[in-house]
């Protein structure tokens, strides 16, 4: 799921809950006020993404904070695994969360506090057996959200 929240200090403006999975697709609008939306979202599309940005940036000017919180992991040493499924799992755990992130960074640096949370993993520190993509994914989520972090001071990323 991806949870992309435009506030105001008073909670005014809208928060877009993106990509929900299938069997809460109908449960989440009826549990969220009339502010929220709803959007299912591939992060491995990018017309997906404009789709999404565009969304949300008819509600609001400003992006108060982006959790990239998608993610999959397909067992198996490098070896093993097929090209393909290497490409899969690095699209959804790094392509994916550098491509939202680049496109809605716009609306996020219009407030200088704002926030990227990226669900990362230990497994971007230590590698563990039979989990090669996963774990280089996860690597190269947090090398890459802590170099632009250091770069981008004012605004903050976290994994």
């Amino acid at each position: 799921m991806c949870l992309l929240i435009g506030l105001s200090s008073l909670f005014t403006s809208p928060i877009v809950y993106i990509n929900i999975s299938i069997q809460h697709q109908t449960l989440v609008p009826m549990e969220l006020s009339s502010r929220a939306t709803v959007l299912r979202l591939d992060i491995t599309k990018q017309e997906d993404i404009d789709t999404a940005f565009e969304l949300v940036k008819e509600k609001t000017q400003v992006l108060h904070g982006l959790v990239n919180n998608a993610g999959i992991s397909i067992s198996g040493y490098v070896d093993w695994m097929s090209k393909e499924s290497l490409h899969k799992v690095m699209d959804v755990n790094f392509f994916g969360h550098v491509a939202m992130t680049k496109k809605f960074l716009p609306l996020l640096i219009a407030k200088r506090d704002s926030r990227v949370v990226n669900i990362c993993s230990a497994a971007g520190y230590i590698a563990t057996p039979a989990m090669s993509a996963y774990s280089a994914s996860k690597y190269a989520l947090e090398s890459a959200f802590g170099l632009f972090s250091s770069r981008n001071g004012s605004m903050g990323f976290t994994c």
